[in-house]
């Protein structure tokens, strides 16, 4: 997979960091020629010095045959064009763009549905908020956040010798809450991130855990 990154901040710097250590082919476009270097002397990267709302810096970055396009400048405006020219150069190339000015808020679907066509938009500001108030929803949350409009919810629950789940298999778990039970998606144990096995093979008392669980009722908090 080829990702494309527009921006060489600590958010590009950090998403670039990530996606290099899964072995992704990444390209950071940055103008700024001090944060180009440390990139390129910090990270396995293609580096390439310009604008990343250039359609010639775009275009030698190889935006045709690229599959996203990050677009995590600190300028709204040079995030949009990047969309927009990678919209007419690669129509195909997904598109995520930071915006942080809330001017822009009310026209998100429009940027989504019409030209540049962004898949994904995110305001940094918004989405602190919007974890904040999941987290005081949930006070026992680690982390929190929510999938398909919100419909589905995840939670990151550590979890403690005093917790109802310490000791248990995951096989007991429609027996003991029934249909409240937690989806487990995944399970971290000293920063390793762990696939829940079948059912019987895990017991947390034995494992220090913390779980991610899709949250889609009242009822399921109560298991925590």
């Amino acid at each position: 997979m080829k990702i494309i990154i527009v921006g060489a901040g600590e958010v590009g710097y950090n998403i670039a960091s990530r996606l290099a250590s899964e072995s992704k082919q990444v390209v950071v476009i940055e103008k700024n020629s001090e944060l180009a270097r440390v990139l390129f002397e910090d990270l396995d990267v293609q580096v390439i010095e310009g604008s990343g709302s250039s359609p010639a810096v775009l275009t030698r970055a190889g935006i045709q045959e690229t599959d996203i396009l990050l677009a995590v400048t600190d300028s709204d405006e040079i995030n949009l064009t990047a969309c927009l020219v990678t919209n007419l150069l690669s129509p195909s190339t997904k598109k995520l763009a930071r915006i942080r000015n809330t001017d822009f808020d009310a026209y998100h679907e429009i940027f989504q549905n019409q030209i540049p066509y962004i898949d994904t938009i995110i305001n940094p500001e918004i989405e602190v908020v919007k974890t904040i108030r999941r987290l005081v929803d949930i006070p026992q949350a680690l982390d929190a956040g929510d999938f398909a409009d919100g419909k589905v919810r995840y939670i990151g629950i550590r979890i403690d010798a005093a917790s109802v789940m310490a000791g248990m298999c995951l096989k007991n778990f429609q027996e003991r809450f029934g249909d409240a039970r937690p989806l487990i998606a995944a399970i971290v144990r000293k920063d390793e991130v762990l696939k829940p096995a079948k059912p019987g093979a895990w017991n947390w008392r034995n494992r220090w855990t913390t779980p991610w669980c899709s949250m889609e009722t009242d009822p399921t908090r109560s298991c925590f």
